[in-house]
């Protein structure tokens, strides 16, 4: 039989992110395995601000400048929480970091589409 494998998706791709988050101390080994993760999303188009978030989480501010070669400026606070998850557990709402999803360069969100929601904001979408 033969085994079929996943295709890589952004989705995947903020998953093993989240995890070097998550399970590896700070430092440059985390460092270089976030960069890793990174540039292979980039080079198959596929970042959307989930992974950039991800990757800022994980990387210091400078780090994460760095490895976004300074292309991408995240907006500190740039909106309201949109699930309990954002909240600091206590009820009170925490800042809130947003990337502009239509500033991400197109080489890198090439595997991606944009599509109008409802509420007239765009949304990166999988093709």
């Amino acid at each position: 039989l033969q085994r079929l494998a996943p295709q890589r998706n952004s989705s995947i791709d903020g998953t093993l992110l989240k995890a070097a988050n998550n399970l590896l101390p700070p430092g440059a080994e985390r460092d270089a395995i976030l960069k890793a993760i990174f540039e292979n999303a980039k080079k198959d188009g596929q970042v959307e601000s989930g992974i950039l978030l991800q990757l800022r989480n994980g990387a210091g501010a400078e780090t994460f400048h760095a490895i976004t070669e300074d292309k991408i400026t995240l907006i500190e606070g740039g909106g309201p929480p949109t699930n309990a998850a954002r909240t600091n557990g206590r009820g009170r709402n925490r800042p809130v970091t947003t990337v502009d999803e239509e500033k991400i360069p197109m080489e890198w969100r090439k595997a991606l589409i944009m599509k109008k929601e409802d509420n007239g904001k765009s949304k990166l979408w999988e093709k």
